[in-house]
C-alpha cells in the first residue's frame, strides 16, 4: 500500500508539469518499478527507501502551495505533515525535507510578498509539527521519552562525530553498485538536466536539490556507507528521467522519423523500467532446478544455494540443534543464527551492528552480559580478531574469564560458561 501511495502521488504531482499527461505514468516505473527490479531482499525496506513517498510528498505540497494562491495555507501545512513524518524516519533527514521546500520558495519568490512568504512558512512549520510532537506524546504517555532521546539525538550525533569510519572502498563500492543497477534512471536523469519541457523547471531544479543534500547525507554517514543508503537518490533521479523521457517524446513527435524514433524511445524505457534483469532470471532457473516447493529438505537447500549468509548461518546453528537446553543465547554475528537455532537472545543489545557501536553502548552490552549470563555465547571470527578486542576490551576480558570453548565452526566459535 505505501509503494502504491507512492506511485499514486508520483502520477498526480507530474501529470500536470508535463506538456504530454501520460508520461507520468512512468514515473511510479522509475522510482517504485526500478527499486523492486534493482534492489536486493537486503535493500527492501530500508528507511532510506519508504521515507521517498514522505519527502516527496513535501516537495509536491510546496510546490503547489508556492505556484497557485488557491489553498496555499492548507498545502504548506501538508508539505509540513509530510516532511515531520520524514524527519521521524531519520533525524538527517531534515535536511533534504528543508532543502527541497526552500527550493520551491525560491523558485517562486517572486510571485510571493513577504507576508505571503511568511505565512507559507508558519504553516509549514506548524504542519511539520504535528507528527513530531503525536510522537513525542506517544512517547512520554509510555514512559519511552528516554530511549526515543538517546535514539534520535544522542546516538546520531555521536555516531558523526566519531573519529572513525567506514573504509572509503565501500563507500565506492556501495555508489558504484547503485549506478550499475540503475544506470537506466541514472542515464535519462542526466538527460534530464540538459532536455527538459518550461513546464518540468521546478521540479528539474527541485529534483537536483533533493540529489545534492541526499548525496552529502549519504556522505556525512561516515560510520555505514551502505548500499541501500543511496536509495535516498532514487526519486530525484526517477522524476529526472521522467521528464527527460517526456521532453524527448516530444522532440521526437516533430522530427521527421518520427517511427523509428518512437521505437528507440520505447527500448530506452524499457531498458530503465528493468534496470538488471539478470538477477530475476537467475532465480527462477534456481528455483527450476531446486525445486524449493518439493519437499523441506529441498526447500533447506535452495536456501542455501541462494544466500550463503543464510549457509553460514546453518552451519553455526547446528551446536544449539544440537544440545539439549533451551536457555537463550547470545550471538556476536548473524542474528539468523537464533531462528536456525530456535532459541531467544539473552539481553536486549544486538549483536549484528557492533561497528555502530559508541563507548555508551559498548558499556551496556557489557553490563547486561555480566548480569544476565547467557548459557552460551557465539564470536564471528572477524569480531573476535580486532573488534572486540579493539573497542570492547571489558567485554573480550570477559568472555576469556567465565566462558570456554565449546565447538569452533569455519565461521566462529561457540562459548560456553565455565
Amino acid at each position: 500500500m505505501w509503494q502504491l501511495a507512492f506511485s499514486i502521488a508520483i502520477v498526480f504531482a507530474l501529470r500536470d508539469a508535463l506538456d504530454d499527461a501520460r508520461w507520468a505514468a512512468f514515473g511510479p516505473i522509475a522510482v517504485v518499478g526500478a527499486y523492486f527490479a534493482g534492489s536486493s531482499p537486503w535493500h527492501l525496506l530500508q528507511v532510506e527507501e519508504l521515507v521517498g513517498l514522505p519527502l516527496f510528498c513535501t516537495a509536491w505540497c510546496a510546490i503547489a502551495a508556492l505556484g497557485s494562491d488557491r489553498h496555499r495555507r492548507s498545502l504548506a501545512f501538508s508539505s509540513g505533515i509530510a516532511a515531520g513524518i520524514a524527519i521521524l524516519f531519520k533525524l538527517l533527514f531534515v535536511g533534504i525535507a528543508v532543502a527541497v521546500t526552500l527550493a520551491a520558495l525560491a523558485i517562486y519568490r517572486r510571485n510571493l510578498n513577504t507576508r505571503s512568504a511568511g505565512a507559507f512558512v508558519a504553516a509549514w512549520c506548524v504542519g511539520a509539527c504535528v507528527p513530531i510532537a503525536a510522537f513525542a506524546a506517544y512517547a512520554l504517555y509510555f514512559g519511552v521519552a528516554r530511549g526515543v532521546v538517546q535514539t534520535f539525538f544522542i546516538l546520531p550525533f555521536e555516531l558523526v562525530a566519531s573519529p572513525t569510519h567506514a573504509p572509503i572502498a565501500r563507500l565506492a563500492d556501495s555508489a558504484l553498485r547503485f549506478v550499475l543497477y540503475f544506470r537506466g534512471i541514472v542515464f535519462l536523469a542526466l538527460v534530464g538536466i540538459f532536455v527538459h519541457d518550461a513546464g518540468t523547471r521546478t521540479w528539474r531544479i527541485v529534483s537536483l536539490v533533493w540529489l545534492l543534500v541526499a548525496a552529502i547525507t549519504i556522505v556525512v554517514q561516515s560510520d555505514s556507507w551502505w548500499q541501500y543508503h543511496f536509495l535516498l537518490l532514487l526519486p530525484p533521479l526517477g522524476v529526472l528521467a521522467t521528464c527527460a523521457l517526456a521532453a524527448v517524446a516530444r522532440r521526437v513527435r516533430s522530427s521527421g522519423f518520427a517511427g523509428l524514433a518512437w521505437l528507440g524511445l520505447c527500448g530506452v524505457a524499457a531498458y530503465v523500467a528493468v534496470p538488471l534483469p539478470q538477477g530475476a532470471i537467475d532465480d527462477a532457473i534456481r528455483v527450476a532446478r531446486e525445486r524449493p516447493y518439493a519437499s523441506a529438505e529441498r526447500l533447506e537447500r535452495y536456501r542455501a544455494v541462494s544466500s550463503p549468509e543464510y549457509a553460514q548461518a546453518a552451519r553455526d546453528a547446528a551446536f544449539l540443534r544440537a544440545t539439549n537446553h533451551r536457555s537463550d543465547v547470545y550471538v556476536f554475528g548473524n542474528p539468523l543464527i537464533y531462528v536456525l537455532g530456535e532459541r531467544g537472545q539473552a539481553v536486549a543489545m544486538n549483536g549484528w551492528a557492533l561497528q555502530l557501536y559508541t563507548p555508551p553502548m559498548w558499556d551496556r552490552l557489557n553490563g547486561e552480559l555480566r548480569s544476565t549470563r547467557p548459557a552460551a555465547v557465539f564470536v564471528l571470527g572477524a569480531y573476535a580478531d580486532g573488534l572486540l578486542a579493539r573497542d570492547a576490551p571489558a567485554i573480550a576480558a570477559l568472555l576469556a574469564r567465565d566462558y570456554a570453548t565449546a565447538t569452533t565452526t569455519a565461521d566462529g566459535t561457540w562459548l560456553r560458561t565455565r
